[in-house]
């Protein structure tokens, strides 16, 4: 198990270099991958230029946006599992979006 932070970005180059070279031959839903954040689950987030926050879970990839949740916008810049296992996401114009575990809060206020 990785557990440094050099091994992590290591691990997360790794990872983002296989989505974005397989992105035709996987189930996720754009190439426009912006950040990334694994958990102990062995799931992965990730924050995209196009179809808001994704979760890979195994093969699949069901995603997060302004078309099926109360996220406003569909660019996450940043991505971050809390301990709390919240997901905190950032936008460059709507602010931080929360999942817990399953809806989505703008905390832009």
């Amino acid at each position: 198990m990785m557990s440094s932070p050099a091994n992590t970005l290591i691990a997360k180059f790794l990872i983002f270099d296989w989505l974005t070279d397989n992105i035709v031959t996987s189930n996720i839903p754009t190439s426009a991958l912006i950040s990334l954040d694994f958990v102990p689950d062995q799931s992965l987030w990730i924050g995209s230029g196009a179809e808001g926050i994704i979760h890979k879970i195994g093969n699949n990839f069901p995603s997060f946006n302004t078309t099926n949740s109360s996220i406003t916008v569909n660019v996450i810049r940043c991505i971050k599992v809390g301990t709390d296992g919240k997901v905190y996401a950032g936008s460059a114009t709507q602010g931080l979006f929360i999942l817990d575990p399953s809806l989505f809060t703008s905390q832009n206020k």
